[in-house]
């Protein structure tokens, strides 16, 4: 799959603002499903303590599966 330019950099802009503690709601998509392994990596690496509000059930399980 090829990611366009501008929606990675996107997601790499959000994610740096990801701070512990913080509630995050997120949508459903291409891009979010994109975001949400992004924020996992981050989540594991800086062990960040973060909550996610999904919109979708796909989104749900997506983050659950994840480890979010």
């Amino acid at each position: 799959m090829t990611i366009p330019p501008g929606r990675l950099e996107a997601i790499n802009q959000a994610l740096q603002l990801i701070k512990d503690g913080w509630v995050i709601a997120v949508g459903s998509g291409s891009t979010v499903a994109l975001f949400l392994e992004g924020l996992s990596k981050k989540v594991k690496n800086e062990q960040l303590k973060i909550t996610i509000i999904p919109g979708s059930s796909q989104t749900y399980f997506q983050a659950l599966n994840l480890g979010l």
